[in-house]
């Protein structure tokens, strides 16, 4: 049963569709504590009314408007089931809600699949949805009043997070933005997660030992002991040892190759690496 509220002068009539399984009587008027009744199959239905200038509707009962001031609502319905909408005209304008448009993008630099879902709160100006989740290309729609906006994104771990659009990240690396909305005015903010490679420590050691010719390594000098890492994004990959020298170099996981330039008369590598 679609029903009408409210007092009206000159007792105008508003027109409703409604849409869903097999609905019967899908087009038509109702007036001021009017009704018609609608056949449906079970499933979901929407009820819409046709916007009239100088009212505001909104919907109660068995269906939930879609957005503060929307003509539109739904609701479900089972077989045999009998439930009520009632659509509420009040004269004058409302201030159409804003539109803010929450897209998820999710980087792996390396391939792979990213996690399962973010969890994302939207705060101030009540917010239709205020907390939601987003996985990976996924987007959600959020109805505000004007005025400014925050959405933030609850950390995990082994993700940096940025913000772009019509939202202004708080700071770099933060798990906040902040915006600003009009009534009526559609916005989009979209979060991108950024996996960052795991890394390990690798440390090279420089030792010089001159058993026959006392005087060697201090003779080759600094840089002839220059030293190169190739392997996962080595950092850094290149530097110079001298005997009793250290240098802790970061590396993705993966194989690693550390190469020396040849220094006569001396050998090298010992430790966690292979002499190729």
């Amino acid at each position: 049963m679609i029903s009408g509220g409210g007092s009206c002068p000159g007792n105008p009539s508003f027109n409703v569709q409604v849409t869903g399984n097999n609905a019967q009587t899908t087009s038509f008027s109702i007036s001021n504590v009017g009704g018609q009744s609608v056949t449906l199959g079970g499933g979901s239905f929407t009820v819409r009314e046709a916007a009239a200038f100088g009212f505001t509707p909104s919907f109660s009962g068995d269906c939930m408007q879609t957005a503060a001031g929307s003509g539109e609502a739904t609701g479900t319905i089972s077989s045999g089931q009998q439930l009520t909408c009632t659509i509420t005209n009040t004269i004058g304008h409302a201030p159409l809600p804003g539109v803010l448009l929450v897209n998820k993008v999710c980087v792996i630099p390396s391939g792979g699949s990213c996690q399962d879902s973010f969890n994302v709160q939207v705060t101030c100006n009540n917010p239709q949805p205020s907390s939601f989740s987003l996985s990976n290309g996924n987007s959600q729609t959020v109805g505000l009043k004007s005025g400014v906006f925050t959405v933030s994104e609850d950390s995990v771990s082994g993700f940096t997070t940025s913000f772009s659009g019509d939202c202004t990240q708080s700071s770099s690396n933060s798990q906040e933005t902040t915006g600003t909305i009009a009534a009526g005015q559609h916005l989009t903010c979209t979060i991108t997660n950024t996996a960052v490679p795991a890394t390990g420590t690798l440390t090279v050691n420089k030792i010089c030992v001159e058993p026959s010719n006392p005087g060697d390594c201090e003779r080759t000098g600094t840089g002839q002991f220059e030293i190169r890492i190739t392997g996962n994004n080595p950092n850094p990959p290149g530097i110079q040892l001298r005997g009793g020298g250290s240098q802790d170099f970061t590396l993705g996981s993966g194989s690693f190759t550390i190469t020396e330039t040849t220094v006569f008369p001396f050998t090298t590598f010992s430790g966690d690496c292979m002499l190729l």
